[in-house]
């Protein structure tokens, strides 16, 4: 228990630190897969608060891209062809995660849905762009889609940045997920 309360301590501390450059955090934050992303790490991930959102921001128009981006079970036999894209979605996402939520009320259940349930603020989890009629066009995004998402989040943070993490979420459930524009999470 005093490791791990060690490790937490040493983890909160790198988070301190990131500038949204490059250092321990980032990198850490960087070398997360959607395929081995664990409770644990989207706690500790919440647990920095503020702090990550630079580094997340940063890591957004990564040009790399995984079968899964999103919230579907793993074992589905059906995976939706929209659901492949960029991994800069997901640290787009890890930011949305750490505006949404006071605190992470872990549940124990035997399925995945279950586990995965206070962790999905969205039923996908992924972003798409919207039509002329404001729905959702399942398809995977672009790479300067990318760019631009990053951007938009890029401007909130600097708009916000000065603001306290309570403020920021307070913010978030007043007024929604940071994205915007032509682009829509689901």
């Amino acid at each position: 228990m005093i490791s791990r309360n060690i490790s937490l301590v040493f983890l909160l501390f790198s988070f301190m630190i990131c500038k949204g450059q490059s250092d321990e955090t980032c990198n850490f934050l960087e070398n997360i897969s959607l395929g081995n992303i664990t409770a644990e790490r989207y706690n500790e991930i919440f647990m920095s608060g503020k702090n990550s959102i630079p580094c997340l921001i940063d890591l957004i128009d990564t040009d790399n891209k995984e079968l899964i981006v999103g919230f579907q079970d793993p074992l589905s036999s059906v995976i939706n062809p929209f659901m492949t894209n960029y991994v800069g979605m997901k640290y787009a996402y890890l930011i949305e995660f750490i505006l949404s939520q006071d605190r992470i009320e872990v549940v124990k259940g035997n399925n995945w849905k279950e586990m995965i349930s206070p962790y999905c603020i969205y039923k996908y989890g992924i972003i798409v762009t919207k039509n002329e009629n404001n729905r959702p066009v399942l398809k995977p995004l672009t790479y300067k889609d990318m760019k631009l998402i990053k951007k938009m989040y890029r401007n909130w943070w600097e708009e916000n940045k000065g603001k306290s993490i309570e403020v920021l979420r307070k913010e978030w459930k007043t007024n929604g997920p940071v994205l915007s524009g032509n682009y829509i999470w689901i």
